[in-house]
């Protein structure tokens, strides 16, 4: 059996719900044996400290997961539902840790980023497929950075880009020899 610590990093995501939500994906694409656990916002308060620390205890969280759990998948809020003020700049902080986390290579094919619901749904079929192969994530993380490189030099930002959009993105880029729709 697969074991999955989904962990929302933003108060407007209930752990329970999640949990919920999670298995309830996992019967409807008949993803097999997944046993989904969940970490809310509490998991890791964000204590007034510097990004290099905030970094650190981040990834001493991530490893006691692991211990516990084949995959730990973070989710937060889509782009509507984004916070103000304060709390704005610490999930972006935070979200930012995230995306480091989830680029360094110790963690490579063991924890994922999903920014709302629909990615949440990709990356449980990512777990269901496979990806714990070394060779097969490295490769994913390898096509997944430079997804990213080709955004950025395009002047898109593919973390905040929908599933739709990089689908959309990614077609454009095979098809290159007729006009993007970007």
């Amino acid at each position: 059996m697969t074991n999955i610590r989904i962990w929302t990093v933003e108060s407007n995501y209930d752990a329970k719900v999640l949990k919920s939500l999670g298995n309830r994906l996992a019967t409807d694409l008949k993803l097999g044996n997944l046993s989904i656990q969940t970490a809310g916002s509490k998991a890791f308060p964000m204590p007034n400290v510097s990004v290099e620390s905030l970094n650190g205890n981040l990834k001493k969280a991530v490893r006691h997961y692991l211990k516990q759990d084949d995959y730990v998948i973070f989710i937060a809020n889509s782009q509507e539902s984004v916070p103000n003020g304060t709390q704005l700049q610490k999930s972006g902080a935070l979200v930012k840790q995230i995306k480091q986390i989830v680029a360094d290579p110790s963690f490579a094919g063991k924890v994922f980023f999903a920014l709302g619901v629909p990615e949440l749904e990709a990356r449980l079929w990512q777990v269901h497929l496979g990806i714990e192969e070394p060779a097969r994530a490295k490769r994913m993380v390898y096509a997944e950075t430079r997804f990213r490189q080709l955004c950025a030099s395009r002047g898109l930002d593919w973390d905040t880009m929908t599933e739709t959009e990089r689908e959309n993105f990614v077609d454009d880029l095979i098809h290159e020899d007729r006009e993007c729709t970007r």
